[in-house]
Order: structure tokens, then C-alpha cells, then sequence
């Protein structure tokens, strides 16, 4: 590397290939200082701070940014490099394993731009375009190993938009379960190709009459993937979806899944919705070893959880709500102190209604005059008074009368406020009711 990467626009002006007798396989030297270049300048999509904190990693937090690209550093430079492409390759070979045809051609196009290759896809067949790829790969191992990802993750997409299971899979997928097991791809890439195994094989069920067969290895791939997974909460979420209707559906599977992504995931909301799914997944079951006893306190306990993880008001109304549900028979002060934390949430005639209802759990008056007051403070704030809010006020009244007796001042505002909120007389309100005979005979007029 020289001193101010001086050759860099010979290293980086990509290769122009049409045919396999064109390409040079690319060297480890080559592709290190394509990979700090294009990290370098941000072609790899990465944000300024991303850049900076890589760098700072290996150079220090005092890194001279103006003149990093020095020969004294070259061998922290290499490890910057290093770093950068291992992050690129994972990231290809995850949206290759996918059968979203935008991530299956973004990967194709980034490896071609790792690979330093300009390749004219439109004007290029596809065993073309593999033949030259794999040889601009052959000389570096990681490189040839992230191209064989890409092109199983291409012949599964290819199967499923058939609709047609190939012989070639079994192959396929022992070679994806050795590239696990040699670190080519993680446990959470495979999880996704058993995923979309899955889904193949569903998809090629029904277009057949013949369908048990081939819905038996959906399920069982389902299975397979549930079992990988680590981070991924929503293909966890997609599987149980999936699953739930088996007549085999083992939940413990996703109690499973969902304990290995709090060991392993570092993101609030994946660890939010880990906690609400294995809560959900227990108040659903009802047979599941090792929580006849304590059911109700462990589904209680994981929706706390899940609620330190999430600042979105709706996200906490569904958690508290659910979570009552479970504390109401088990829990009566942990059931009162939750519905007055869902009361908070909300505004109007649902805080109203939640109020009223909670007054019927409560012991103590003075708690209940409380929740009353409350109830009726924001009767207050309502924009318009609708006929059916009447006869909840009148009640709310009533209630507070007389759990506030000894409140003249209490009593004094409800007289006050009995005038604003008074049902008007049917009679008097309705335009439409006539009061005399069908001839025009009224013995009760006042005449």
C-alpha cells in the first residue's frame, strides 16, 4: 500500500469482462485495498460515524484522519480492511439466502462490485456471469466460498418461483448445512434458507394433488429453521404463524427460539417482542413441561420484561392489557396498578371506562372517590357530549356520592356539575311524539 494509496484509481477502476478468458482471478492485495476504498469513501453504504469507529478501532481514538492512509500503518490499515469486506461478504450471503428478488440482485450486484468486476447483466446469460464471477473469486477461499451461497441462494429462488422442487436440492442443502459447520454462514443465514426450503416445498405442494408429502417436509424444514435461529424474532414469529395449526405444533420449540434471541440480541425491540412472544406462547399453551404451577407468574414476569424494552404507547397498551389478563384472578393489587397504568395511556372515553370498571376491584373508598374524580375530570375534557355518555356520568355520580358522603365540598361541585350533565326528559326532547289522541283529544292538557 502506498504511502497516500497513490495507485488507488488503477486498484479501483473495476475490470470489464464479457467472457471467462478476460478475467484474472483477483489477489489478496487487490482486493484489501479495493475493500479500504470503497469503505473508505462510504461506497459500501456505511455512515460517517461507522467509518470513523472502524478506523478508531485499529488506529486509535486519536487516529489522524487527514493522514491515515500512511505506510506506518499499514498493517492496521489491512485489519480495518479485513474487517470491512468479512462485514460486506456476511451481508451478501444473508440476502442471497433470501426470496426477495431485490435482495437476490442487490447481492449479485455488490459481490460483481467487490469482486472489482463491470459486468453488463442485461447483456450477460447467467451461467456466463457465474463462470466469470467464480474465476474473479478462485484465488481467495472466502471470496469462493460467499459466490456458492450466492448461487444456491439463486437456484432456491429460482425453484420456488417455479413452483417445482428439484432433485438438486438435497445437494443444496447438505452443502449449506457444511457451510455452517465451517463458518461460512451462521446458524441465523441457514435458519433462512430453511425457511425458504420450506416455503418451496409448500408452494410446490399446492400445486398438486398429491400434497401430504410434500407439506410433511415444509413442516419438517420449519422445524429446522426454529431450531437456528438466534436474532431473527420475526422469521420466529413467521414459523410459529406457520406451525401453530400442526396438529404436531410443539410450542416449546418457540419458548426455545425465543430464550436464544435474549441470550443473543442486543436490540431493544428484538428483545421486546422476544419477551411478548414467549409470554403469548405460554398463555396459549396449556401443556407445556415444567409450568403447571407457575404459569401465570412466568408469562407476567416475561411482559414486564418486555415492557422495560419499549417507549411506543401503543406497544405498552397492548403489554398491559395482556398482562392484566393474566394478573386478574392471580394478582389483585398487581391487577389494580396495571389497569391504572393502561388508565394513564389513554385519553377520553376509553380512560373513562377503564376508570369506572376498576372502581368494582377496589376496597378502599377513599380509592375509589380517587378513580371517580378521575373518571369524572375527564367527562370534563370531552369535546361533545353524546347521549350515550349520560347514563355513564349518572353513574359515576351516584358511585361518588356515596363512597364521598362525609365531601360537602365533594357533593357541592357533583349539584354543580348535575346541571350540565342532567338526562333530558324524554318527552320534552322528542319532536316527534304526540301527546293526544288520533282525533285531537288530550284530557291531560293544562287548558
Amino acid at each position: 500500500m502506498s504511502e497516500k494509496n497513490s495507485n488507488e484509481n488503477e486498484t479501483n477502476t473495476p475490470e470489464v469482462a464479457t467472457s471467462i478468458d478476460e478475467v484474472r482471478p483477483i489477489g489478496y492485495q487487490e482486493i484489501i485495498e479495493r475493500s479500504l476504498y470503497a469503505f473508505a469513501k462510504r461506497l459500501w453504504g456505511h455512515e460517517p460515524e461507522e467509518v470513523d469507529a472502524l478506523f478508531a478501532k485499529y488506529l486509535g481514538k486519536d487516529y489522524d484522519r487527514e493522514n491515515a492512509f500512511q505506510k506506518k500503518y499499514h498493517k492496521k490499515l489491512v485489519l480495518v480492511a479485513e474487517e470491512a469486506l468479512e462485514e460486506k461478504l456476511w451481508k451478501i450471503k444473508a440476502q442471497s439466502t433470501s426470496l426477495v428478488d431485490d435482495n437476490i440482485n442487490r447481492a449479485m450486484k455488490e459481490l460483481i462490485s467487490v469482486l472489482g468486476l463491470e459486468m453488463d447483466l442485461s447483456r450477460t446469460s447467467f451461467d456466463n456471469c457465474k463462470e466469470v464471477i467464480n474465476r474473479r473469486a478462485s484465488s481467495i477461499k472466502e471470496l469462493s466460498d460467499t459466490c456458492d451461497i450466492v448461487w444456491s441462494g439463486r437456484r432456491l429462488f429460482d425453484w420456488y418461483n417455479l413452483g417445482v422442487i428439484s432433485p438438486e436440492i438435497n445437494s443444496d442443502i447438505l452443502k449449506m448445512q457444511d457451510s455452517c459447520r465451517s463458518g461460512t454462514i451462521n446458524r441465523e443465514i441457514l435458519a433462512s434458507y430453511y425457511y425458504n426450503v420450506a416455503l418451496t416445498y409448500e408452494k410446490s405442494s399446492a400445486q398438486k394433488s398429491q400434497k401430504q408429502g410434500e407439506h410433511h417436509h415444509s413442516v419438517k424444514f420449519m422445524k429446522k429453521a426454529l431450531s437456528k435461529i438466534e436474532k431473527n424474532i420475526s422469521l420466529v414469529m413467521a414459523i410459529k404463524d406457520s406451525l401453530s395449526d400442526e396438529y404436531d405444533y410443539d410450542p416449546q420449540g418457540v419458548l426455545d427460539a425465543c430464550h436464544r434471541i435474549m441470550d443473543n440480541s442486543n436490540d431493544d425491540h428484538s428483545l421486546y417482542l422476544a419477551h411478548k412472544l414467549y409470554a403469548e406462547t405460554l398463555a396459549e399453551s396449556k401443556k407445556i413441561k415444567g409450568f403447571s404451577s407457575s404459569r401465570s407468574e412466568k408469562i407476567i414476569e416475561h411482559y414486564k420484561i418486555a415492557l422495560g424494552y419499549t417507549h411506543a404507547g401503543n406497544d405498552k397498551l397492548d403489554i398491559l392489557e395482556a398482562m392484566s389478563e393474566q394478573q386478574k384472578n392471580v394478582d389483585k393489587e398487581g391487577y389494580i396498578k396495571t389497569q391504572l397504568e393502561i388508565a394513564e395511556l389513554l385519553t377520553g372515553r376509553n380512560r373513562i371506562r377503564t376508570l369506572k370498571n376498576l372502581v368494582y376491584h377496589v376496597d378502599s373508598p377513599e380509592i375509589k372517590a380517587g378513580l371517580l374524580k378521575s373518571a369524572i375530570n375527564e367527562f370534563l375534557d370531552l369535546d361533545d357530549i353524546r347521549k350515550e355518555d349520560l347514563p355513564i356520568y349518572q353513574s359515576l355520580d351516584a358511585k361518588l356520592r356515596v363512597v364521598a358522603a362525609n365531601e360537602p365540598k365533594t357533593i357541592k361541585k357533583l349539584d354543580s356539575l348535575q346541571k350540565k350533565f342532567a338526562q333530558a326528559s324524554t318527552l320534552k326532547s322528542n319532536p316527534l311524539f304526540v301527546q293526544m289522541s288520533s282525533k285531537g283529544h288530550d284530557v291531560f292538557s293544562k287548558r
